[in-house]
């Protein structure tokens, strides 16, 4: 129950509903708490709107961070980005520890931690990251399967004026992200609790040929596994061969 309450809950508070009903319950909070202590200092009113003003100012600005903010990669790392969506709270420890915290073993494990940087997207921000990414992929399969009809030239510009591309363009201006890793995981009872997780994957790299490029994206996406199931009694094996598959 309690977790079907904190789904709603952040459902609406990421949405612009969620900034008002926070305005809202500020407003109140000032009226019903606040103002009587301040009335007793400020007898101009005038003064007293600038100041419950500028709280809702602060908590706008709050809110925009919380909602909009995206972790950026430092410009000399090879950004990673996780954005993997749960079901429950239990679910985003086992991918923050088992399966974020696998990968940084793997490259601690390598001395890679001066070179790679690892991402980890909370829930929200994963479904909707998830969701460009997923449009990406979707749309460059598609334009780039006429590859017998057009030039590589020709269908690298067809692709560059699609919305897709350019949602992804400015997500990535935000992230600064080499390496790619989404999808989600579920709870199901077979028999016993078992695991699945869903799982893309997304390389980039400088411009190449277009057939060089398919490689790449075909030799990533046979290194990535793209589901997996596990029962909960092996789920720490389980999240550790997934994050060792990712890199």
């Amino acid at each position: 129950m309690l977790e079907i309450i904190k789904k709603i809950f952040f459902k609406y508070f990421y949405k612009f509903t969620g900034c008002l009903l926070g305005a809202l319950l500020v407003i109140l909070t000032l009226i019903i708490f606040i103002d009587p202590f301040v009335s007793k200092y400020v007898t101009e009113s005038s003064i007293c709107l600038i100041i419950y003003g500028s709280i809702l100012i602060i908590w706008t600005i709050i809110w925009f961070c919380i909602v909009y903010y995206l972790p950026k990669n430092n410009t000399k790392k090879i950004g990673i980005l996780i954005a993997i969506s749960t079901e429950n709270d239990k679910q985003k420890l086992r991918i923050k520890k088992d399966f974020v915290g696998g990968i940084g073993e793997l490259i601690n494990k390598h001395n890679l931690s001066n070179l790679f940087n690892t991402i980890n997207l909370s829930e929200y921000k994963a479904e909707k990251v998830g969701q460009i990414l997923t449009n990406y992929l979707t749309k460059k399969s598609e334009i780039f399967s006429k590859i017998n009809d057009k030039t590589d030239i020709e269908l690298k510009k067809e692709f560059k004026k699609v919305k897709e591309f350019k949602k992804f363009k400015r997500l990535n201006n935000r992230l600064n992200c080499h390496f790619f890793v989404w999808g989600s995981i579920k709870e199901r009872m077979e028999q016993e609790n078992k695991y699945i997780i869903n799982l893309n994957g997304l390389v980039l790299h400088k411009t190449v040929p277009l057939q060089i490029s398919n490689q790449i994206a075909l030799d990533f996406s046979r290194i990535l596994i793209s589901e997996m199931t596990f029962f909960e009694k092996i789920e720490a094996g389980g999240f550790k061969i997934a994050s060792n598959r990712c890199i």
